[in-house]
């Protein structure tokens, strides 16, 4: 499993976020970041919730030690789906139907 900094990472990197933007629009600076990835610290309980709200991701998916049926890019499409219109998410799965039925 990832270590805790490295899936907040994996998912401000799926919506195309650098640690800068990222850190900015959660209110927390980016040695904050940094210091969670160089000594493996955890954010607190409520900036955790934060984070779990701003990737719209249940905060399960950061918690240490918590087994997650869902990889790292599993969660990292999740996100890019979210911020798809509904037209957007309907084409996708017709494409998805279609590369399964192709498969069979």
């Amino acid at each position: 499993m990832s270590k805790l900094s490295d899936k907040i990472e994996a998912c401000y990197k799926a919506i195309g976020k650098d640690r800068k933007h990222f850190s900015q629009e959660i209110g927390i600076s980016e040695s904050t970041i940094r210091n969670w990835k160089r000594f493996d610290s955890t954010p607190a309980a409520d900036l955790l919730f934060k984070i779990a709200q701003y990737f719209n991701v249940p905060m399960e998916y950061f918690m240490d030690g918590s087994e997650n049926p869902l990889s790292d890019k599993e969660i990292a499409t999740i996100i890019k789906l979210r911020k798809l219109t509904d037209e957007q998410l309907r084409m996708i799965n017709y494409m998805i139907d279609k590369f399964i039925d192709e498969n069979k």
